[in-house]
Formats: C-alpha cells, sequence, structure tokens
C-alpha cells in the first residue's frame, strides 16, 4: 500500500510540475517572439506617443517585457486599433504591410496562448446571474422600485455556504420569465404620469403625498396599551402587538419619508424602536425590519426618517399594501396578554401620531 501511495503522489507531482513548466514555456516563447516580431515595429511607429506617464489614451508601450506581457486588456486594444486601421493616425509615418501582419499575428497568437495557458492553469470564475438581493438592489438603485424577486426568481442555491458562487447560481426558464414580469410591473409604474397639483420632492413634506396615521389602541385586548389622556397610546412590550397606528397601507412604492410624534415614557433613557413593514392584520403578522428609530425621553418630539414600502402589486411577501408597527426594543414583555398596561411601571414607547409621505411618481 505504501508503495502505491508513493506512485500516486510521485506522478502527481510529475504532472504538476510538467504543467507548470508548459507555462513557462509558453511564456517564455511569447516574450521570444514579442522581441523578434513586435519590440521594432512598436519603437519605430509608436513609442514616440505612447510611452511614460503622459501616454496618448493612457497607452504606455515603453515598459519591461514583463509587465506588458501581464496587461491582457492593452494588447487586445492594440489589436482593434490595428485591425481597423486607425492606428497609427493618417498623418503619421504607417508601418509596411508585414510589420503590422507581423503584430497582429503575435497577439493573436502567441500572446494568447500565454494568457490561455494562465487561464488553464490558475482557473477563472463562471458567469453567474445576479443572486436575487444583488438583482433587487440593482433594479432599485437604477429606479428606485424594489421588484418581487421573491415570488418571480427561484430560491438562491448554497454552496460552501456562499450564495454567490457561480456554480450555485443557474438561469432556468422560469427564471427568465420572472424577470419579464417583474420588468414589466416595474415600469407600470415608472412611465405614469405625475398627477395634477403634486409639487417634486423638497424638504418640506408635500401635503398633497402625505397622510396622517394617529395611534391606535391595542388590537389584542382592550387596556393591553396604555391610552393617555391627550390621546398618547403607550407600549410596553418588545412584541409585534405594539405600536400600531391607522395607516391603510402604501399607495405607492418606493422609499416613504415619516415624520414620528414620540417619546419615552416613564424612562429617563432613549428607547430604541424598530419600525416594521407588511401585512400588519393578518395572523400571524407578516412583518419585515425597515428601519431603527432612537426617541428621546419626557416629551413628544418629532423624528424624521426614510423606509421603503411596497404597494400590492410590488409585494412578494403578501398581496396587500406595507402597514406600519413601532416596536420598541429591550423591554420584554411585561404587559402579557389580557393584562392590563395602566399597572406597568417599567418604561414604554408613548406614540402619538404618524405622517407618511409618499414618494413622488419617477
Amino acid at each position: 500500500m505504501r508503495a502505491i501511495r508513493r506512485t500516486i503522489i510521485r506522478q502527481r507531482l510529475l504532472l504538476a510540475g510538467l504543467s507548470l513548466l508548459s507555462g513557462v514555456a509558453v511564456a517564455d516563447e511569447a516574450q521570444v517572439s514579442y522581441g523578434r516580431q513586435v519590440k521594432a515595429v512598436l519603437d519605430a511607429h509608436c513609442k514616440d506617443c505612447h510611452s511614460g506617464t503622459k501616454a496618448e489614451a493612457k497607452v504606455d508601450l515603453d515598459r519591461s517585457a514583463d509587465a506588458l506581457m501581464a496587461d491582457r486588456d492593452l494588447w487586445f486594444r492594440v489589436l482593434d486599433q490595428l485591425e481597423s486601421g486607425l492606428m497609427p493616425p493618417e498623418d503619421e509615418e504607417q508601418p509596411e504591410s508585414g510589420e503590422r501582419e507581423r503584430v497582429i499575428r503575435w497577439i493573436k497568437g502567441d500572446f494568447s496562448a500565454l494568457h490561455l495557458e494562465k487561464q488553464r492553469s490558475e482557473g477563472r470564475s463562471m458567469l453567474r446571474r445576479l443572486s436575487r438581493n444583488e438583482y433587487a438592489n440593482t433594479v432599485q438603485d437604477l429606479t428606485g422600485l424594489r421588484p418581487t424577486v421573491g415570488i418571480n426568481l427561484p430560491e438562491d442555491n448554497l454552496m460552501d455556504g456562499y450564495d454567490k458562487v457561480g456554480g450555485a447560481l443557474g438561469l432556468s426558464a422560469s427564471g427568465a420569465a420572472g424577470y419579464v414580469r417583474m420588468t414589466e410591473d416595474v415600469l407600470k409604474w415608472m412611465i405614469r404620469p405625475l398627477p395634477q397639483g403634486e409639487a417634486p420632492q423638497s424638504d418640506a413634506f408635500d401635503p398633497a403625498r402625505t397622510r396622517k396615521a394617529p395611534a391606535k389602541p391595542s388590537e389584542q385586548s382592550k387596556g393591553h396599551i396604555l391610552e393617555l389622556p391627550d390621546g398618547t397610546m403607550v407600549s410596553f412590550n418588545s412584541d409585534l402587538t405594539s405600536g400600531p397606528v391607522k395607516f391603510a397601507g402604501a399607495e405607492r412604492p418606493g422609499i416613504h419619508r415619516l415624520k414620528i410624534s414620540a417619546y419615552a415614557h416613564q424612562t429617563e433613557k432613549p428607547l430604541v424602536v424598530g419600525i416594521y413593514a407588511g401585512h400588519v392584520s393578518a395572523y400571524p403578522q407578516i412583518l419585515e425590519l425597515v428601519g431603527i428609530i432612537e426617541v428621546p425621553p419626557g416629551k413628544p418630539a418629532v423624528i424624521t426618517t426614510e423606509v421603503y414600502l411596497r404597494t400590492r402589486d410590488l409585494n412578494d411577501k403578501a398581496p396587500v399594501g406595507d402597514g406600519i408597527r413601532f416596536v420598541p426594543f429591550g423591554l420584554g414583555v411585561p404587559v402579557p396578554k389580557n393584562h392590563q398596561a395602566s399597572e406597568c411601571k417599567g418604561p414604554g414607547l408613548a406614540l402619538q401620531w404618524v405622517e407618511v409621505e409618499s414618494p413622488a411618481l419617477p
């Protein structure tokens, strides 16, 4: 067994060595042929304009052979210029036909062979599609709208725990159809005319695009949220029963601006509050954390922030326009179901109202 193992190891080392020698031989051949076929042509017709730090078109041909061999993109630019006849310019001395052909043959022959050998020995990244999140983020950056990748594209597969490996991100016929559907959905919003009477985006909220959403009592049991005499609603739990508001759902997809009138109740410390969006009337609720704010203690303050909200047609979580809910973090659940919030002496989120400004249409 040891003899067999030694033989296998010896064979693998020999193959590795031959592969390495093959790569070295190709590199040597490319350098030798460069010096024999190409360098003299470049010296005579190119280096006056294409050398040094001020080389025209940032094409520097006055470098060492090693540096030039490594610059693949440079030589394919040179090939394009030579084959099209754009270089050298018409008002410069032109190389003889044989000189031009020698450089072209070298780029297509020995130089290309050098990089094919390098690619063979080192490997290359496989062409892949964007992951669902990458695609959604890209479309949102371009249009302001987030496509419904969750229902139109297959789940991203993992390979060795990674979700951006080419072998795991293939493109299927159903996935291609999903891209078409998402494009159509986004374009419907992109080409809608701006309604009359709306102002363009500015620091001030546009009344035509703004809805006021007052805080509302508990949806679980009477008294589960404390109602103060001025109508302020205080939530004491760090769960999704807290912070409901009277908001019917997003009417336009995109980044919405929020003004939130709130404060931290029965504490001298600020509260960190999560903003959740989604299907608030479902059971169980289908919500995502879309923003985080800090609420100061003691007296009402107006906090401004931005969150992304979805409409029914651009929602891959539930076929509704996103509602919103505000949940204080780090409080636990001091007021269980069917208990009275008035008995709680700990800190809570005092929420008065929220103004929601829809985005201007693209």
